[in-house]
């Protein structure tokens, strides 16, 4: 039984047969998302599809910080969620350039497309696509698929800012 990754580097999905997961795209062995064999996600440890963990690394402990190509921050902004003509309230609990974690408690499907529209700065947003990536009953894990350059500036500029604020504390 085969399973699938999503790379956090690139994004790219691989089928992988052995325990050690390699992108096929970019090749990173680092930072992936395991999925069953029709896509639905497993964990975000490495599990096959009847639950066996197969992420024991012997040259990585137990303790290790986790594999993201880019940490997130935690912030506390508002922000809407738009599907079509329909728009929803949540809060963005963390993010990078790269996804967020966002507070909004209906359940959506996986790999749902959405739009994101947030305000950074007074009266700056940015606005973006995301992707649907894990849920549970109060948040879902969202990746950017889609941001315009005027949006990843002011999220770079704003995690920025947050980071050198963090560093000051």
């Amino acid at each position: 039984m085969a399973n699938y990754f999503d790379c956090l580097r690139c994004g790219a999905v691989t089928e992988v047969f052995t325990t050690v997961p390699l992108c096929g795209k970019c090749g990173s062995s680092t930072g992936v998302i395991a999925k069953g064999p029709q896509g639905a996600m497993v964990t975000k440890t490495l599990r096959n599809a009847s639950g066996t963990d197969i992420s024991s690394d012997p040259q990585r402990p137990a303790d290790a910080p986790e594999l993201r190509v880019e940490p997130r921050l935690s912030v506390d902004r508002h922000g809407t969620l738009i599907s079509g003509e329909i728009s929803a309230p949540c809060v963005i609990q963390n993010m990078c350039t790269r996804g967020f974690l966002i507070k909004y408690p209906k359940n959506l499907p996986l790999e749902r497309v959405l739009q994101l529209r947030c305000e950074l700065y007074f009266e700056q947003f940015v606005e973006c696509i995301v992707q649907v990536r894990h849920i549970n009953r109060e948040y879902l894990g969202a990746r950017v698929i889609e941001i315009n350059d005027h949006g990843r500036f002011l999220c770079e500029r704003f995690l920025d800012e947050r980071r050198a604020a963090n560093l000051n504390e």
